[in-house]
């Protein structure tokens, strides 16, 4: 949900295939798991660096939201989901200021 209460959907340049997109959804499934609370969504936000890996994260839980700190740039500690962010940044270089946002809660 978003800050007013309505549903939120994805959020993607077009450019991205399904295949790429739905391997960074199962990658973030996968990190929150049944060990941690499950966000509604997360949200990346460009601001320069490694490509999307160096993106800001954001977790939103119902009107919440959450700040990552370092989001997912450590490429040991976040295998997979650094791995589906950095095929995406390879298929498209993400523009300064763009972001993405994948829904988590079904």
């Amino acid at each position: 949900m978003g800050s007013k209460g309505k549903p939120v959907g994805d959020l993607h340049p077009c450019m991205y295939t399904e295949r790429r997109w739905a391997a960074l959804r199962r990658a973030l499934l996968r990190h929150y798991g049944p060990d941690a609370p499950m966000p509604d969504a997360v949200v990346f936000d460009y601001w320069g660096g490694p490509g999307w890996r160096g993106a800001e994260v954001t977790e939103m839980y119902g009107g919440r939201t959450e700040e990552v700190t370092d989001g997912f740039r450590n490429r040991d500690r976040f295998a997979d989901i650094a791995a589906a962010l950095d095929s995406l940044t390879r298929w498209s270089e993400p523009g300064y200021g763009e972001h993405i946002r994948v829904v988590l809660a079904s």
